[in-house]
C-alpha cells in the first residue's frame, strides 16, 4: 500500500532520479508569463536554465498554438499601465504639489511657507517628470519592438522543440472524451468549460493527451511547468497555493506510458534548478518572477467574486466588468436598467492590520477624488481573505476603525463592505 501512495508524493531522492532524466514541459501560461518578466530576467533564465537542459525541452503542438495566438495580446498589456502612471499617478503628484503650495501661501497668517521653497522644489520635480517620462517612453518602445523582434519567441525556437499536431478527427475524439470528463470534474481542464468555445474549450486536455502520446513514443519520465494554477491541474492548498499534481493524471499518464509524472509552477521549477541543474541564476530573478506569480491570487479571488455575484444578483441586473480606465479601479458591477451598483475587490494573505487599512484608504480616497460615488448608486468594497478566520477578524477590524475609513462628505452617499474568504474556487460570504 506505501508503495502506491509513494507515486503520489515526492521525495528528494526521488526527485534528484526525475530531473536527472526526464523531460520538460512547458504549458503556454508559463510560457507567456515570460513576456511580464523584465529584459534581464528573460535573458537570465535562458542563459543559466533553459540552456542547460535545452536536449530536453519539449512544448505540445497546441501549446506552440495557444502562445502564438496570445503572445501580442500578452506583451501589450503593460503598456496601458505605463501610460497610466502618467496619466493618474503623476497628475496627481503635480495636484497634491498644487494643493500645498495654495495652502501655504498666505504670509498673514499660518502655515505660511516661503515660495523659494516651492520654486527649488518646481525645478526638480520638472527634473523628475523628465526623467520619469524617458523611462516609460523606453519601456513602452522596448515592448513595442517585441512585434518585430521578439526575444522570449526566439529563445523558445532555439531551445524548444515542438510537438506533431493532430488531426481533426483525434480532435473531436478528445472533445466527445471531454464532454464526459468535464461532466464529473475529471482533469484536466474541466475549469475551462465556461470560459471557452469550440475545441478550446478542450485545450487543455489536448495538450495533456498529446503529452501522454509523445511520453509513449519517448519513454521518459514527465516534468511538466505550468502556471495554470487551478484545481483541474493541481491539488490545492487552503489558500490557493498548488502543492501537487492531481492523482488521476499521476496515474493516466503511467497507465498509458509507464512513466513518472511531476509538476512545478515557473517559481518552483527555477528554485529547484539551483539544486537539481546547477543553475547559476540570479536571486534578484528568482525573486522578480515570485513577485510577477503572486498576483495570481488577487485574480482568482476575482473570479470566485464574479461567479459568486452572478449567482447571487441573479434576476436583479447583469453582472459586468467595467471601463477600468474610465472607473479607475471599480472591479466589477451590478447593472439594471440606469441604476449601478460598483464592486471594489481587495484580497488579502497574511497582511498585518496596519497595511489592510492603508490599502482601504487609499481605495476610498481614490473613489472620492475621481469622484466615482457621483455614477454608483452604491458601491461595495468586498473584503476577500484565504480562511474564515481571516474574514471575521478582518471584518472585526474594518467595524472597529470605519469612521476613521469612511472619509465621503456626503451622506447620502452608501458605501458598505462585503467579507467573505477563498474556498477552493469558490466565495464564501460571512
Amino acid at each position: 500500500m506505501k508503495q502506491n501512495l509513494d507515486k503520489y508524493q515526492i521525495e528528494s531522492e526521488q526527485e534528484k532520479t526525475l530531473w536527472s532524466d526526464c523531460l520538460f514541459v512547458f504549458d503556454s501560461s508559463s510560457l507567456l508569463n515570460f513576456y511580464n518578466y523584465s529584459v534581464d530576467t528573460r535573458k537570465n533564465i535562458f542563459d543559466t536554465t533553459l540552456k542547460v537542459i535545452k536536449e530536453r525541452l519539449w512544448i505540445p503542438q497546441h501549446v506552440e498554438f495557444e502562445f502564438l495566438k496570445n503572445r501580442e495580446t500578452t506583451f501589450k498589456k503593460p503598456i496601458s499601465k505605463y501610460q497610466q502612471l502618467l496619466t493618474e499617478h503623476l497628475v496627481k503628484i503635480d495636484e497634491q504639489f498644487k494643493q500645498l503650495r495654495n495652502k501655504s501661501k498666505k504670509e498673514n497668517m499660518h502655515p505660511y511657507i516661503s515660495d523659494i521653497v516651492f520654486s527649488d522644489f518646481d525645478i526638480e520635480l520638472d527634473k523628475f517628470k523628465e526623467k520619469l517620462k524617458k523611462e516609460i517612453n523606453e519601456r513602452i518602445s522596448e515592448i513595442e519592438k517585441l512585434s518585430e523582434i521578439d526575444d522570449v519567441l526566439l529563445a523558445f525556437d532555439k531551445y524548444f522543440k515542438v510537438g506533431k499536431e493532430f488531426n481533426y478527427q483525434q480532435l473531436t475524439e478528445i472533445a466527445k472524451e471531454g464532454e464526459f470528463r468535464y461532466k464529473y470534474s475529471i482533469p484536466p481542464g474541466y475549469k475551462d468549460l465556461d470560459e471557452k468555445s469550440g475545441f478550446q474549450i478542450f485545450g487543455d486536455l489536448i495538450i495533456w493527451k498529446q503529452i501522454i502520446e509523445y511520453a509513449k513514443a519517448i519513454n521518459k519520465p514527465i516534468i511538466l511547468i505550468t502556471d495554470d494554477v487551478k484545481e483541474d491541474w493541481w491539488h490545492l492548498k487552503k489558500r490557493g497555493e498548488p502543492e501537487r499534481p492531481r492523482e488521476e493524471l499521476i496515474d493516466e499518464i503511467e497507465f498509458h506510458a509507464n512513466v513518472p509524472f511531476w509538476m512545478y509552477t515557473t517559481i518552483q521549477f527555477l528554485e529547484k534548478s539551483k539544486k537539481h541543474l546547477d543553475s547559476k541564476i540570479k536571486e534578484n530573478s528568482i525573486m522578480e518572477v515570485r513577485n510577477t506569480t503572486l498576483h495570481y491570487y488577487g485574480y482568482r479571488a476575482e473570479e470566485a467574486f464574479t461567479k459568486w455575484a452572478i449567482s447571487e444578483f441573479k434576476g436583479k441586473g447583469e453582472i459586468i466588468h467595467p471601463d477600468n480606465q474610465r472607473d479607475s479601479g471599480i472591479d466589477l458591477v451590478l447593472q439594471h436598467e440606469t441604476d449601478l451598483v460598483g464592486f471594489e475587490i481587495r484580497f488579502f494573505r497574511n497582511q498585518a492590520d496596519h497595511y489592510m487599512r492603508y490599502r482601504l484608504r487609499r481605495t476610498i480616497e481614490n473613489f472620492q477624488r475621481r469622484k466615482i460615488y457621483e455614477k454608483y448608486k452604491s458601491l461595495y468594497i468586498v473584503i476577500i481573505t484565504e480562511s474564515e478566520d481571516s474574514a471575521l477578524m478582518a471584518k472585526a477590524e474594518i467595524e472597529n476603525d470605519e469612521k476613521q475609513l469612511f472619509l465621503f462628505e456626503d451622506d447620502s452617499f452608501a458605501l458598505d463592505y462585503i467579507y467573505g474568504y477563498l474556498d477552493e474556487d469558490d466565495f464564501i460570504k460571512i
